[in-house]
């Protein structure tokens, strides 16, 4: 699952703060929650985030085995990526 966030930049006396547009990815290991920073918005790479999703897809689910599984999932994070798409447009014209 992706997330964006505002983050605190822990500078004293920031007007700006939260500063957003930070881009996590959640997951899970071992049993616990992970969550790994991508990068702010503007320098991600959606099509190279997607392939990367792609490939962990591939490693999890096999390559024959389980390709009704690995085709949910991998549309699913379509949708996420896209609507954070919008998001970044939307944010893009406000400003």
């Amino acid at each position: 699952m992706y997330q964006v966030k505002s983050v605190k930049c822990g500078r004293q006396g920031c007007q700006k703060c939260p500063h957003p547009g930070y881009l996590y990815r959640y997951f899970k290991e071992d049993g616990k929650t992970r969550c790994e920073y991508l990068g702010k918005l503007e320098d991600i790479d959606f099509d190279k985030l997607l392939e990367m999703e792609e490939e962990r897809l591939y490693w999890k689910y096999g390559f024959i085995r389980h390709t009704k599984e690995r085709h949910k999932a991998l549309e699913k994070i379509r949708l996420q990526i896209e609507g954070i798409k919008k998001l970044l447009n939307v944010d893009e014209k406000v400003r």
